[in-house]
């Protein structure tokens, strides 16, 4: 008598499982970081719009010493980059004097996860206040610059 050993050649339920529980594991964690990634892009990108429409508005108020005299609204517009006030996110982006030494910047439809990036920016620097607490989804960032003299 002659004993004969059968192999099986292949891959087990349980082994296919596992690879699609690997897989399924590594996209999701990919699809978290990219939403991160995006909304940190976007924060950095916010910050410095806010910071380039505050240098030309103080830029226009050397000679008056006063935002004010100024239309912040139609000037700033032209000398941004081309010509451009779309926030990284697709919203439109107004400024607005709101004294001689006060500017208000309105950023609708803020992400949450950028509204929250944004804010922590914003309060390292003494000259911008961010009135908007991020509570929701989809926010309006209000950001308050005042001149320094």
């Amino acid at each position: 008598m002659s004993s004969k050993r059968i192999t099986m050649l292949g891959v087990t339920l349980l082994e296919v499982m596992l690879v699609l529980a690997v897989a399924a594991t590594i996209i999701v964690m990919s699809v978290r970081y990219y939403r991160t990634a995006t909304a940190g892009r976007q924060a950095n990108e916010a910050l410095v719009m806010i910071q380039s429409m505050t240098a030309l508005a103080d830029r226009l108020a050397q000679g008056s010493n006063s935002y004010a005299s100024i239309d912040l609204t139609t000037k700033i517009p032209k000398l941004m980059p081309n010509q451009n006030m779309t926030s990284p996110w697709g919203s439109q982006v107004t400024i607005r004097a709101m004294s001689s030494d006060k500017i208000r910047i309105i950023l609708p439809a803020t992400p949450e996860a950028v509204c929250i990036q944004l804010d922590q920016m914003l309060t390292a620097n003494k000259a911008y206040v961010s009135s908007t607490t991020c509570p929701a989804a989809v926010n309006d960032v209000t950001v308050f610059y005042s001149r320094q003299i």
